[in-house]
């Protein structure tokens, strides 16, 4: 069965597009690849001294670094956007946000458990709802 014109093809693609701001991630060092915020972690180390969670705010962008060390030695930086971006690239990333929600709740969800289970997929996190709806996409 063809996916295309499917409307969870849309929201998947939608969800990809998102997820694609941040990662993967690849260590220029080595080579190591992180697929999520979640694999990230696990797979380095705190800096010494602790996490380094950088805020910045440069040029009307908004964002937060997070400083890890890879299991080779180098240092990496994952950038997670504020949501208060008001850039033409985080104005572009709210629509594709607002799309995915907007999907989701044209086939039912409620919009808050939309949000919060979106959220969680940008993070890393394990959605089990998504997940679920996913899956019974592809049969």
């Amino acid at each position: 069965m063809a996916m295309e014109g499917n409307p969870g093809y849309e929201i998947l693609k939608s969800l990809k597009a998102l997820h694609a701001e941040t990662f993967p991630k690849i260590c220029g060092n080595c080579g190591a690849v992180f697929q999520s915020t979640e694999d990230y972690v696990r797979k380095t180390r705190r800096l010494f001294g602790g996490g380094r969670l950088k805020p910045l705010a440069d040029n009307d962008l908004s964002f937060v670094q997070l400083y890890r060390n890879c299991r080779c030695g180098s240092t990496l930086v994952a950038h997670y956007w504020d949501r208060r971006d008001d850039s033409e690239p985080g104005r572009r990333r709210r629509e594709k946000f607002q799309r995915v929600l907007d999907q989701l709740v044209a086939r039912g969800w409620d919009r808050n458990i939309a949000r919060d289970e979106v959220r969680n997929f940008l993070l890393g996190e394990k959605s089990s709802l998504l997940e679920i709806f996913l899956a019974r996409l592809h049969n």
